[in-house]
């Protein structure tokens, strides 16, 4: 969503128009987001604050693909790379573990991580040395961030 729909908190020219006439025409919509930092909750807040009414049936974000790709999977400890609400969604599925240590998780899972430290990194590789899978949430090449709106808007 953040660099198609909106950014920053700026939305886009149309998007407002273009989601309420999908709504007058009973046509149905959902908002794919691949930021794993926030919660479905976040998102809807934040669509209805920009004036799109919408519910969390309107959104699926990756935490949800994550979470359904590693049940398929079979995985049952984690050690993460990612901001606490990824955690916390994360902890409800699956053992995190927190620390290094001498079990070595089925997965190390990176997202959006604006929350890293160098230990936490650090970790993640020796796990990855260990014979951890890797697996990341969101592999954007660029990250749109809200500075760059002058340039949209130009």
């Amino acid at each position: 969503m953040d660099g198609t729909v909106y950014l920053g908190e700026h939305l886009f020219k149309g998007a407002k128009e273009t989601f309420e006439y999908l709504r007058q025409n009973d046509i149905s919509f959902v908002f794919l987001t691949n930021n794993s930092s926030h919660s479905l909750d976040f998102y809807v807040q934040k669509i209805k604050r920009m004036g799109i009414e919408c519910t969390e049936d309107n959104f699926y974000s990756s935490i949800d693909t994550t979470i359904r790709y590693l049940k398929d999977q079979n995985v049952k400890t984690l050690f993460v790379l990612g901001v606490k609400t990824f955690k916390e969604q994360l902890r409800k599925h699956f053992q995190l573990i927190e620390d290094y240590q001498e079990e070595i998780p089925d997965v190390v899972l990176a997202s959006f991580d604006t929350e890293l430290v160098y230990d936490e990194l650090k970790n993640a590789c020796l796990y990855i040395q260990r014979g951890s899978k890797f697996i990341a949430t969101n592999m954007d090449y660029r990250c749109p961030i809200e500075e760059t709106v002058d340039l949209i808007y130009k």
